[in-house]
């Protein structure tokens, strides 16, 4: 099947930033402009209507952990989805659904811009700005470590401790080792 915001306007915008799938199959849709959409159990489209004194709040990036389920990060910070069972009624999903979810560390970290989010392990991401790396647990909800790797674009987790990167100056692929803090080339 297709999905486009014409014949499913709960999308809100055909372009589609990431997907993710919840442990009860249902397929969470982050689009363009911050907005999420829900494909429930039934496969019904589901808005998700995310106001906090009436103003949008817009989502950067849908995070799925092991420990904590489907979590919004937001420009206000992290929701965790707390529902169970879908509403029978209606097509819109609201912030009554979620909660906030403090993050240990994050407070001076919430108003940076991040290039990417990236998947670390079943509880752990890994939010890349222009000069550092944080990995976040979700196990703990805290800002595990940060490191700094200046012009990263992050391409896969290499080892246990490491992460395949590519360095936008140099235009070379390295290797980051968490543990040691050192660059190496693959």
């Amino acid at each position: 099947d297709k999905y486009y915001a014409s014949g499913f306007p709960q999308m809100q915008n055909s372009n589609v930033l990431h997907v993710t799938c919840d442990k009860s199959d249902r397929i969470w849709v982050l689009t363009a402009g911050g907005n999420v959409a829900l494909l429930d159990e039934k496969r019904q489209m589901r808005r998700l209507g995310l106001y906090t004194n009436r103003n949008f709040l817009k989502t950067r990036w849908i995070l799925n952990s092991l420990n904590n389920g489907i979590i919004l990060f937001t420009e206000k910070g992290f929701y965790r989805y707390t529902d169970k069972e879908m509403p029978e009624k209606g097509d819109s999903i609201t912030i009554t659904s979620f909660e906030f979810l403090p993050i240990i560390g994050f407070d001076t970290l919430l108003t940076k811009q991040y290039r990417q989010v990236f998947y670390y392990d079943e509880d752990r991401y890994l939010l890349v700005n222009e000069k550092e790396i944080y990995k976040i647990n979700f196990r703990n909800n805290q800002v595990e470590q940060r490191f700094q790797i200046p012009n990263c674009t992050a391409l896969a987790k290499w080892g246990k401790q490491s992460l395949l990167f590519y360095d936008r100056v140099s235009k070379e692929v390295e290797v980051y080792d968490f543990s040691t803090g050192i660059t190496r080339f693959p």
